[in-house]
């Protein structure tokens, strides 16, 4: 129970301002402290007045009574229990009762089988604490996805396009490819794909052949695949490419045509050749719709009849749509913005990457539709990102006490169950 003691110490649930220790020293907390990373239940640089004597130093806090003392410990904080007139310590101690319910609930939270384990308490919650859990945990989410971008921009040695590349290459394998796209673009520099930008062939060329689907798809070939394989030959050698390892590193099962990779390759390549910096266009652009313009492009040609390589196919119009184009603007250009604010110290980027995913339609899959039907509204990106956020750090881990919702719940009870133990001897 140690992580309950902690979150009631540092949360100031102990409400009243004099406090005994089982010792009989009256303790005034001044300050909490600081709980320390290392996971060993202790607050630096806490302050407290001990029978009226002034403190300051650190405050352990312990799953159960133990003797002996600690350096720089200025009160330990346990759970009752146990035959404690057999225990002494030289360090201070405040041994709380948690009471019953309080133990109930925040053990029943973290045993609890179901998903989401407070369930029954979400439709109780108001709308302003929604609406700030989901802005916190929509925030959190893109902190975490920009640190995968700021750690390729420094194997980059600080290339924004470059990074804005990788990173838009990977979100164009919607989560089931995206490995291998983020594979493919690593393996092939941009600036070897600029050096003939002004050819869409030479382009797809290299990237279809770095990806290691020419000559491959599904053993089919035409004229068109063809000459893609002699131009990749050329340029493999001239730069020095080589495949990343084939078919069988894609995946293509249980999705549409027009999700297949080879689209997702063409629009990449159609992108490359449509701008000169993908990466300067988006700091530049003014709102939201002028982002969306950059990446509503359409693809032509030989893609105008085809989805993969050697199979004709009535004349269509492809784009990424609108579903599309949101999810290059969740997990590529939300991410781009806030850690270019990272790194540039301009705030504006970061409201920017807000603003934006809190215009994007809310994503559909079984953890948003588990959220909504336990009463939680999911009316934008914001709130879908905040839900997969939500289950995949919290939920999943049964870290309730983090969690704004557990630590509600928990608070509810506790201020009005807890109490200390005070024995001489």
């Amino acid at each position: 129970m140690e992580d309950i003691l902690a979150f009631i110490w540092k949360n100031g649930l102990l409400k009243r301002d004099r406090l005994q220790c089982c010792n009989g020293m009256v303790v005034r907390v001044i300050s909490p402290g600081t709980e320390t990373p290392c996971g060993s239940g202790l607050f630096a640089d806490a302050a407290i007045e001990l029978d009226g004597v002034a403190v300051k130093g650190c405050v352990e806090v312990m799953p159960s009574c133990r003797n002996g003392g600690g350096n720089g410990i200025i009160l330990r904080v346990a759970e009752a229990g146990g035959d404690m007139r057999k225990w002494s310590s030289p360090v201070p101690t405040l041994l709380l009762d948690l009471g019953q319910e309080t133990r109930d609930v925040a053990r029943g939270l973290r045993s609890r089988t179901e998903e989401p384990p407070c369930a029954e308490a979400m439709p109780g919650l108001s709308p302003l604490f929604t609406a700030d859990l989901f802005t916190s945990l929509a925030l959190e989410r893109l902190q975490n996805k920009s640190l995968r971008v700021l750690k390729w921009l420094d194997a980059y040695n600080g290339d924004w396009e470059e990074t804005c590349y990788v990173s838009v290459a990977r979100s164009l394998g919607f989560g089931i490819n995206g490995d291998p796209f983020e594979e493919t673009a690593r393996s092939l520099p941009l600036a070897f794909l600029r050096k003939h930008a002004d050819s869409p062939f030479q382009t797809e060329a290299m990237l279809f052949g770095c990806a290691g689907l020419l000559g491959r798809a599904d053993g089919a070939c035409d004229g068109y695949t063809a000459r893609l394989c002699n131009e990749f030959d050329f340029l493999s050698r001239k730069f020095s490419l080589a495949p990343i390892g084939g078919k069988d590193k894609w995946r293509f099962g249980g999705m549409r045509p027009s999700n297949f990779p080879h689209q997702r390759i063409a629009f990449l390549a159609k992108l490359i050749t449509s701008y000169d910096g993908i990466f300067a266009r988006i700091t530049d652009a003014r709102n939201a719709e002028e982002i969306r313009k950059i990446f509503t492009l359409y693809l032509d040609d030989y893609w105008d009849t085809h989805y993969t390589f050697g199979h004709e196919t009535p004349p269509v119009k492809k784009s990424l749509g609108r579903g599309g184009c949101d999810i290059i603007l969740i997990n590529s250009v939300a991410p781009l913005l806030y850690a270019y604010s990272c790194r540039s110290g301009r705030d504006t980027f970061a409201e920017r990457a807000i603003i934006l995913v809190e215009g994007c339609r809310p994503e559909k899959n079984h953890i948003t539709r588990r959220f909504s039907a336990c009463g939680l509204p999911c009316d934008n990106a914001l709130a879908s990102q905040a839900m997969i956020e939500l289950q995949n750090s919290y939920c999943a881990r049964r870290r309730c006490l983090e969690c704004r919702i557990g630590a509600h719940i928990v608070r509810r009870v506790a201020g009005e169950n807890i109490r200390t133990v005070c024995f001489n001897g």
